[in-house]
């Protein structure tokens, strides 16, 4: 170049001291007019500091870009032009739905996302950074969007930078709290419905610390009971507690504190009004992370008309039970001499087939309708759960004759025939004997009353491991499908054919069922349909061979009945026809109609024996057993109850007056025969 004269420009690397210098080098050939080239002159600038800054730039710059496109969080830079030239990964899905995006005319881009008058003053914003430097915050923006509806959460900032180019720029940095702003709202919303829920409910809510002494108001406590915020502070609130309630509640409360346990308690509050209110209380802890208890959360609920409905329940189970009580003892009085009087007829000789069968039918209806009311008593005890055994080793067979013979008049009547399989002397329950007589009594009295007349009644017995399984079977009424599982049901009847007796109760197959359900077993009923006939089988528990006790004998009738008996009885024709039928057995009678009569008979004639009605006129029979037992040879007598009261109350007070036996009218004149044989003492002179 030198030889054409040209001026030459070039950067020049010069090594020296082991550091490299650059050099803006300038030659400039000097010429004649002619143009030939006569010298050179030459400058060189160091350029050095100004390559190495240019350089930083560079590198600033190259980092700069990469800091924001490569950045999780949300940031973007508007430019001088007031373009969109950087966004970082964070920020791309805002601007998914803009295309093209870098380049873009910002005030185009916030147009499409925003709408107005929101888009607007974003753009004024920026437009103002830009230009001043002064930068803005804004911590909490919700808007909708306009390109997609939604609505959208943004705590965003903006300030003034110096951008890759040289020029000053504006960069955004925000923070997406949509996400949040819906927890917020859901939360929101479940608290708006939690409380909508309190309020329906009426429930009174509170909470305290964990050591239960309120530090701040409670709104709804107060509502209710009427107390100020200085009066339920602290323990305060318990002022509010019935006197009669507070020791339990707070107990219990300071129990479940200790514990860190939820608390439930019933007692009665102070209303606002001043009437006391029986509440329902629950409080739940409240745990931290760690497991501690950080609060308590409590809540009320007003159960009085619940409670005042219970009390009313029992008001009538108890009018219930007094009036079946009443009932029975009421029937079972007239009920007594009759059976009696039966019991007598059949020790006379007679021939008369008339006298013979009124006999049998009085003394068949008699224990019919005692059956009835010692029912009705049992259902009740059943309703309360009071029912209980007592248990023996009693052989099935016995269980088994002890039924036929409740049944057999009737079937008799009907002359049906019983036919029975299967039955040995090696099946030993542990059981109730009367009980368990009560349920295959009741079983065999429906198949009996439910089957024609000269039909076949079957009772089949296995023994299946541990297991006696009983079938009474009958080719009767038979049950419809659609009431075989409500035959146990308490007061229902099965619907009689025409060739069937009906009547009853309903109650006989409700009490079998639960007679069986306390001795550990199973009753269950089938029928092909309809005048098809009806199966019910009973499943019992038996006793192992090995738990069999030998059976232990009892003394003969002939020595037991050599006593001494005093019947105390203000219904003469009961205490007249019990005398007879006793002095019929051998036993030496004396008959009283009055306590005090009793008390002055007692000292000279030193029964063995006293049957002792309850309900006297001038003493109550227990009173006249209390006065018996005082005398110095009294604890040797066996004093009975005979009487028509049959309620566990009445056998209880009857056990405390000092009575040996509870016996109910009208009493079985057998049984009361074979009672005296096993159970009186010798006499004393």
């Amino acid at each position: 170049m030198i030889e054409t004269g040209a001026r030459t420009r070039a950067e020049v690397h010069v090594r020296h001291g082991g550091l490299t210098h650059t050099f803006d080098l300038i030659v400039q050939p000097d010429a004649t007019s002619a143009g030939d080239v006569i010298g050179v002159t030459c400058a060189a600038l160091d350029i050095t500091e100004r390559k190495r800054g240019e350089e930083a730039l560079r590198i600033a710059g190259h980092s700069f870009r990469q800091l924001v496109e490569q950045s999780p969080f949300g940031v973007y830079a508007v430019d001088a032009d007031f373009r969109l030239v950087l966004v970082s990964a964070g920020a791309q899905k805002v601007f998914q739905n803009v295309r093209p995006l870098l380049g873009r005319d910002f005030d185009d881009v916030m147009h499409f996302l925003w709408p107005e008058p929101f888009a607007g003053e974003v753009l004024h914003q920026f437009r103002r950074t830009l230009a001043t430097g002064a930068p803005y915050h804004a911590s909490r923006t919700v808007e909708q969007r306009a390109d997609s509806g939604d609505t959208e959460a943004y705590d965003w900032k903006i300030e003034r930078t110096i951008l890759p180019d040289g020029r000053a720029g504006v960069v955004c940095h925000f923070y997406d709290l949509s996400e949040r702003q819906r927890h917020e709202a859901d939360l929101r919303a479940s608290e708006l419905r939690y409380r909508t829920l309190l309020d329906a409910t009426s429930a009174v809510t509170w909470t305290s610390p964990p050591d239960g002494r309120h530090v701040e108001p409670q709104p709804s406590w107060m509502a209710f009971t009427g107390q100020t915020a200085g009066e339920m502070l602290g323990d305060g609130w318990m002022q509010a507690i019935h006197p009669d309630d507070a020791a339990d509640a707070g107990a219990r409360w300071r129990q479940a504190m200790r514990r860190g346990t939820p608390y439930e308690n019933e007692h009665r509050l102070r209303r606002h009004d001043g009437e006391w209110r029986w509440m329902r209380t629950t409080a739940a802890p409240v745990r931290s992370a760690s497991g501690d208890v950080k609060e308590w959360f409590g809540a009320l609920v007003d159960v009085s008309d619940r409670r005042t409905a219970e009390e009313q329940l029992r008001q009538a189970d108890r009018q219930k039970d007094e009036f079946l009580a009443v009932l029975a003892h009421e029937l079972r009085n007239p009920l007594a001499p009759i059976r009696t009087a039966a019991a007598l007829l059949k020790t006379c000789q007679t021939s008369d087939p008339l006298l013979m069968r009124s006999r049998d039918v009085i003394d068949r209806q008699v224990a019919h309708m005692a059956r009835l009311l010692d029912d009705l008593l049992d259902v009740s005890r059943l309703s309360r759960g009071i029912l209980t055994l007592r248990r023996a080793q009693v052989s099935l067979s016995e269980v088994l004759a002890a039924a036929i013979e409740v049944a057999a008049p009737l079937i008799e009547q009907r002359t049906q025939v019983l036919s029975v399989r299967g039955v040995t002397e090696t099946v030993v329950l542990d059981g109730d004997l009367a009980r368990l007589t009560q349920v295959f009594g009741n079983l065999l009295t429906n198949a009996a009353k439910y089957s024609p007349p000269q039909t076949t009644i079957t009772i089949d017995v296995e023994v299946n491991d541990l297991t006696a399984v009983v079938a009474v079977r009958d080719t009767g009424a038979g049950i419809s499908t659609e009431h075989l599982t409500s035959v146990f049901g308490l007061f229902t009847q099965i619907d009689a054919s025409d060739h069937a007796s009906s009547g009853g109760l309903g109650i006989g197959l409700a009490l079998a069922r639960r007679l069986v359900e306390l001795h550990g077993g199973t009753i269950d009923a089938a029928s092909q349909g309809v005048g098809r006939g009806s199966t019910f089988t009973v499943r019992l528990p038996i006793l192992p061979v090995a738990q069999v006790a030998a059976p232990k004998r009892g003394p003969s009738p002939a020595e037991a009945l050599r006593q001494r008996v005093l019947v105390v009885d203000d219904n003469a024709d009961a205490a007249d026809v019990i005398s007879l039928l006793l002095e019929s057995a051998g036993c030496d009678v004396r008959t009283v109609y009055e306590g005090e009569a009793a008390i002055r008979e007692v000292e000279p004639f030193r029964p063995d024996v006293a049957l002792v009605d309850l309900g006297l006129p001038d003493l109550d029979g227990r009173d006249v057993c209390r006065r018996m037992r005082s005398l110095p040879w009294g604890p040797h007598m066996v004093i009975i109850a005979l009487t028509g009261w049959g309620r566990d109350d009445d056998r209880r007070s009857t056990t405390l007056a000092g009575f040996d036996h509870h016996l109910l009218k009208p009493v079985d004149p057998d049984a009361l025969v074979r009672l005296l044989g096993e159970l009186t003492r010798p006499s004393e002179a």
